[in-house]
């Protein structure tokens, strides 16, 4: 009798999902007025093709990356500096 196969830690994800990450980069984008390379450097990615994939619903951000974005959005909420992540 064979064992079964471990699950996968990272959950397989839905179009739904990817579509609403996708709404809120753009969003923001909007609200602070910036370009996808702008935010690709706030969050410290490499550059905008990162940003660009998860605004098209391609990728999901990596959790890393999908925190930092969530504190550059708090920061706006709360009248703070969006350039600045400390």
């Amino acid at each position: 009798m064979s064992l079964p196969k471990p699950k996968k830690y990272r959950r397989r994800s839905n179009e739904a999902e990817k579509q609403a990450i996708a709404k809120r980069f753009r969003a923001y984008r909007a609200q602070v007025g910036i370009n996808q390379t702008e935010l690709a450097a706030l969050m410290g990615l490499f550059d905008r093709s990162s940003v660009s994939d998860i605004e098209r619903g391609h990728n999901l951000p990596h959790h890393s990356t999908l925190r930092r974005f969530t504190e550059l959005e708090r920061r706006v909420k709360n009248g703070l500096s969006s350039h600045k992540l400390d």
